[in-house]
């Protein structure tokens, strides 16, 4: 929340080799948020870019979804290729902001492999 500075947002995690920076990775600023994870920001606006796990068990990076390209509709391009296999942080979800969750998605209170929940709020 503070990172995106609003009340929630989605981000998309790859496994590490899976998220590449194509372009313009020396204009990025990182700061570490937690001890598991440092996020980058464009050094020019600020805006927010990705994140960096630092998790020895689970190493991903993560995007908000926000900032995925779109046609001229407005429409995220290949959005039905993100289907989620986890819900993370559901301890700090905002209750009813979103629809019911897919029965077979993992749900984390904190990071993936922290204490798992039937249900997020």
């Amino acid at each position: 929340k503070r990172w995106i500075g609003a009340p929630s947002t989605a981000f998309v995690g790859f496994k590490d080799e899976a998220m590449k920076i194509v372009k313009g990775e020396g204009n990025m600023h990182g700061f570490k948020t937690t001890d598991g994870m440092t996020r980058y920001r464009c050094k020019d606006c600020g805006s927010p870019v990705y994140g960096q796990s630092h998790l020895e068990a689970f190493p991903f990076r993560d995007a908000p979804l926000g900032l995925f390209e779109r046609d001229a509709e407005g429409n995220i391009l290949r959005l039905d290729e993100l289907r989620p296999l986890s819900h993370i942080f559901c301890s700090s979800r905002i209750p009813g902001l979103v629809k019911a969750d897919p029965d077979d998605v993992k749900k984390f209170l904190a990071y993936p492999g922290s204490e798992q929940t039937d249900a997020c709020p």
